[in-house]
């Protein structure tokens, strides 16, 4: 798979510097001149020994005030890396600082209701431009 990361955008960048892209697995080499560094970068293999590794890691945390995390820990997607951190910081004692919500929430009766008119509100409020809510639906 070719992905390209419009760095600028992605990194929040200065504006006063080039358009800067990242492009994984490049269908056509890009031009010598236009390349600024190449990096080469693995995720890690997943061996059998791995996933038992991971299991037992859970019954280490905490064991001469050591706690682990990591990419490692999941799948090595960064927010396998953000779930271990918050399993370690939790298990430290420390508390998210946001309410975590469900990926699908159940919503009640009147809570669908509110967000029905709250969307019809706008969509009849706002005529001109754009204003985007992502709601818990």
């Amino acid at each position: 798979v070719c992905v390209s990361y419009w760095l600028n955008r992605l990194q929040h960048l200065p504006a006063h510097l080039p358009q800067l892209f990242c492009t994984l697995n490049p269908l056509h080499p890009p031009a010598e001149d236009k390349v600024i560094r190449r990096m080469s970068l693995a995720h890690p293999v997943y061996s059998f020994e791995a996933v038992e590794a991971q299991r037992r890691v859970g019954g280490l945390q905490g064991t001469g005030g050591v706690y682990f995390a990591g990419a490692w820990c999941g799948y090595g997607f960064h927010e396998d890396g953000i779930k271990a951190g918050i399993a370690a910081a939790t298990a430290m004692g420390a508390s998210v600082p946001w309410t975590p919500r469900p990926c699908s929430p159940h919503l009640t009766l009147w809570e669908q209701l509110c967000i029905r008119t709250f969307d019809r509100f706008c969509k009849a409020a706002f005529t001109v431009g754009s204003l985007r809510f992502i709601l818990p639906t």
